[in-house]
């Protein structure tokens, strides 16, 4: 799990938020020059990166989840086999779920304001359909996959013997209804790793936007500094 991370946190996460960083701790030397540039650094680019990383953190807990939803779901369709039957499986789906999306959701405010104060408005917006689209498109395929039943149904989920005298059948009918949940949760597990891979590029080319115009911004402000 820990090497499975670190090529996680290699691949997707450490290009952005160290080009974050790299890039705030370069024209940091040079924020006297304006203070208008050091509020777009101070408020906007460096929170941008930090904000990043913690939503790449959520995530990943996400994704780690699923996997262990994947092997509780397993289990019980061993203990259905041995004739146990649990009346819920523990998990943090949703939770997680929610916190991802509340996630993106500040990525997108904090790349909003810092669109605002650079004035980058229509480069943005050109990148930004391009992107959304992309990221929607997968959206689409995750909820024909079954990603919001499958939070339904685990939280839902009975497989409670009493209620029927065919115990045969309520187990048979629990082996399914795990089977189908554990397919749901490997699938929903892809699909949320591609989304997720779309948004970082999202956010990379993001980064790579607003260095450039940062750098012309720097330029113009020292080219009028030498010709005056």
């Amino acid at each position: 799990m820990q090497k499975s991370f670190l090529k996680y946190l290699a691949i997707y996460i450490a290009p952005v938020v160290l080009g974050s960083l790299l890039f705030s701790g370069a024209i940091n030397k040079y924020n006297n020059e304006s203070t208008y540039n050091k509020l777009i650094l101070e408020s906007g680019i460096i929170p941008f990166g930090e904000i990043f990383y913690n939503c790449s953190e959520t995530n990943r807990d996400l994704l780690e989840e699923y996997l262990k939803l994947a092997i509780k779901i397993n289990l019980e369709m061993k203990n259905i086999k041995n004739g146990k039957i649990n009346n819920s499986i523990n998990h943090n789906v949703g939770i997680l779920h929610n916190k991802v999306e509340g996630c993106n959701r500040r990525i997108i405010a904090k790349m909003d304001e810092i669109v605002y104060l650079m004035e980058i408005k229509d480069k943005f917006n050109t990148m930004k359909i391009y992107h959304e689209n992309q990221i929607n498109k997968l959206i689409k395929e995750r909820d024909l996959i079954g990603e919001n039943t499958l939070r339904e149904n685990l939280n839902q989920l009975s497989l409670d013997e009493s209620n029927t005298k065919n115990i045969l059948k309520a187990q048979v009918d629990a082996f399914q209804q795990l089977n189908r949940l554990v397919t749901f949760a490997l699938e929903a597990k892809k699909i949320e790793e591609q989304i997720f891979n779309a948004r970082v590029n999202f956010y990379a080319d993001f980064e790579k936007l607003y260095s450039k115009e940062f750098i012309k911004r720097k330029n113009k402000g020292l080219f009028k500094t030498l010709i005056t």
